[in-house]
């Protein structure tokens, strides 16, 4: 009986979520600590507030991503 395209995409697409590690929430806490660090640099010399929160969004898209694909191996 063959696979349906669904099928095959869900027995290929398994194994790789199947291992995916909760270490990779450190990559999170990482940069949320860069994003803390560099509002403080720009606090203490003074400067915009652009680079913190460009950082601030790119951790929080980081977390959104891996919650995403740790969810679906949960799942």
């Amino acid at each position: 009986m063959p696979m349906t395209a669904v099928a095959h995409e869900h027995a290929v697409a398994e194994p790789h979520l199947k291992n995916f590690p909760v270490s990779f929430f450190a990559v999170v806490m990482g940069l949320a600590g860069l994003t803390l660090a560099t509002q403080r640099l720009e606090h203490t010399f003074g400067g915009s507030a652009l680079v913190p929160l460009t950082l601030l969004g790119i951790t929080i898209l980081a977390f959104i991503v891996i919650a995403v694909f740790y969810g679906t191996k949960a799942a």
